[in-house]
């Protein structure tokens, strides 16, 4: 391997790092939103930032969403093995906390940041 071949590959992981890093710790925009859905039936539409904590009784289940700035977390459940309690807080796009047993969903969504190629 050349030293030119190290510099190259040097750039390339560094750039790779710096794009992964970015995306990582990008902070959420003022278009955000936590999405609640019970069986395909969606509950609530939370405008974020907010502090608040939501107490959702459904099909005879039970979930406390807790809520604090940008970032969402199943506080409580009354389902089995309380999986989507261990997930602990999500807070970029996409992230989801899910109880498959009782198919419940809190997703964080985002407005913005779409670009021509995810258009």
């Amino acid at each position: 391997m050349t030293k030119r071949d190290i510099v190259i590959i040097s750039t390339l992981l560094f750039a790779a790092l710096a794009t992964g890093l970015f995306n990582y710790f990008s902070a959420p925009g003022a278009k955000d939103y936590l999405t609640i859905i019970y069986k395909e039936e969606k509950l609530h539409k939370i405008k974020l930032p907010v502090n608040r904590k939501i107490e959702i009784n459904a099909g005879g289940g039970y979930w406390l969403v807790e809520i604090k700035g940008f970032k969402a977390r199943i506080a409580d459940a009354d389902c089995p093995g309380h999986d989507c309690v261990k997930q602990g807080w999500i807070n970029k796009k996409g992230e989801a906390l899910i109880c498959v047993p009782q198919n419940f969903i809190a997703r964080f969504e985002g407005e913005g940041n779409i670009d021509a190629l995810t258009q």
